[in-house]
């Protein structure tokens, strides 16, 4: 039998913005770790002091890598 594997989302920052709050779908998450998530829509925030950065993934199934906030 298939074993159905759920997704999972990695959050990548660049190393200025280790401190970053990130979360996916409003549940802070640590960053570098694969995180499973259901499949479907989830939005992903950097968040680092007035600075924010987001973006909006949909899939089914893998390791997704997001990477937000990056080097100037």
């Amino acid at each position: 039998a298939m074993v159905e594997k759920l997704p999972k989302i990695r959050v990548i920052v660049s190393p200025r913005a280790r401190a970053a709050r990130l979360t996916i779908d409003g549940e802070e998450v640590p960053p570098g770790d694969a995180v499973q998530v259901s499949p479907g829509k989830h939005v992903i925030v950097a968040e680092l002091g007035a600075e924010r950065d987001s973006r909006e993934v949909e899939f089914d199934r893998c390791v997704v890598d997001v990477a937000l906030l990056p080097e100037y």
